[in-house]
């Protein structure tokens, strides 16, 4: 699912994390709480999807997090904007980035789970005025691309509406 922030990709995961059994969904969260304002906005998104679902916390290492996942019937990773600035910032380059996202790519594909995937679209804006924030859009905009290649479905979001950009996906 890819799309502004706020578009609504993460309510609609939820609602399709809500369509299983609360024990079948494993919901791989990345954000880190570093000011009061993230806090806010990791409470929000905890209150909106259900508190019994399997949650793992992990930063910087989706695969450690995809091993330790427990058998579901779907994995939610939400979000690879954040993941992908965890790393960067880290002191990860392009390519250690882009090896990273195979490997967990890899490893969704072998687990018999469904997999829904968040991500923002950053590369629509202005320009970045800093090398860093250039540097992290052009890295997430590769990210995304591979991401949506090897997905079956891909919606986009926009101010709460979602388009079907690949795949026989439901509506």
């Amino acid at each position: 699912m890819l799309g502004g922030a706020r578009s609504g990709k993460s309510g609609y995961a939820v609602e399709l994390g809500r369509e299983y059994k609360a024990s079948e969904v494993v919901f791989i969260a990345t954000a880190q709480a570093f000011d009061n304002e993230m806090r806010l906005r990791i409470s929000a998104h905890q209150q909106a999807r259900p508190s019994d679902w399997r949650i793992i916390e992990e930063p910087n290492d989706i695969a450690a997090a995809i091993k330790r996942a427990p058998l579901c019937k779907m994995i939610i990773i939400d979000c690879i904007t954040v993941y992908v600035s965890n790393l960067l910032l880290s002191g990860q380059n392009a390519a250690q980035i882009m090896n990273n996202i195979a490997f967990f790519l890899s490893l969704l594909r072998e687990k018999s789970a469904d997999a829904v995937i968040i991500s923002n679209e950053t590369g629509s804006g202005v320009v970045p005025a800093n090398d860093l924030a250039r540097k992290y859009r052009d890295i997430l905009g590769e990210v995304n691309k591979v991401i949506a290649a090897q997905s079956d479905c891909v919606y986009w979001f926009v101010a709460g509406l979602k388009q079907k950009l690949k795949g026989e996906c439901d509506a």
